[in-house]
């Protein structure tokens, strides 16, 4: 169950980060 979590918590941790990092580059993009 804990390796079950830590999993589902990795994945929230790098969609989070996936859609960070999208919003920076379109923010740069819309910047230049």
């Amino acid at each position: 169950m804990k390796k079950k979590t830590q999993r589902q918590s990795l994945l929230e941790d790098s969609a989070f980060g996936f859609s960070l990092r999208l919003q920076q580059l379109l923010a740069t993009a819309s910047y230049f």
